[in-house]
């Protein structure tokens, strides 16, 4: 009996009513949601759902790995970037990679997600963090931060242990065991970073 009421104490002490995580789950997965169809709108050239996410006065800051170079700019200059982008018919495809940390609290949350972008002649990734707010029960983009960084292109393979030389693309192998009837295994695991 006493060691169920010590427990009641403590849950009531380090968390409190308000900042309860009940129904959070669903909140986390709808901002995961909301942040993926703002980059495929985005990677699709459909400018103006990706301007309304913003809330009035949200900024946009970028840190270009690469060069070490730095830049904070007004959600509306991010956009005419974006406009005169897709104006030179420059494609691309940004999409969201891992695992997405959400933090929410009220209506306050931030989505700190690994993503990948493709373009032509050009593979890179990084950090896309959203910063959002609810506002008359939509949630809008107040900051949206982000690192930029060239990454490996998708042929090359992770550096694995072992005598095993592991293959990562699996039409090149299927296509090699054809040709010396060896069997394909086909092996399914989480490799971080």
């Amino acid at each position: 009996m006493q060691t169920l009421l010590l427990s009641a104490l403590l849950a009531a002490t380090f968390f409190p009513a308000e900042l309860s995580t009940a129904g959070e789950d669903s909140i986390e997965e709808e901002l995961i949601a909301l942040c993926g169809r703002w980059l495929d709108d985005y990677s699709q050239g459909r400018a103006d759902r990706v301007e309304a996410l913003f809330a009035p006065g949200a900024v946009v800051a970028i840190d270009a790995v690469d060069s070490d170079t730095q830049r904070v700019m007004s959600a509306a200059e991010f956009m005419a970037i974006v406009r005169k982008s897709l104006d030179e018919a420059k494609t691309f495809r940004e999409w969201l990679v891992g695992e997405p940390t959400v933090l929410v609290d009220h209506k306050v949350a931030t989505v700190w997600a690994p993503y990948l972008v493709e373009s032509p002649g050009r593979r890179a990734g990084g950090i896309d963090v959203f910063q959002f707010i609810e506002v008359d029960g939509a949630w809008k983009i107040v900051s949206l931060s982000y690192t930029n960084r060239k990454v490996a292109a998708r042929a090359a393979s992770p550096v694995e242990l072992g005598r095993v030389r592991w293959s990562g693309d699996l039409d090149a192998s299927i296509e090699k065991a054809r040709a010396t009837g060896k069997p394909v295994l086909l092996l399914f695991q989480e490799i971080p970073g």
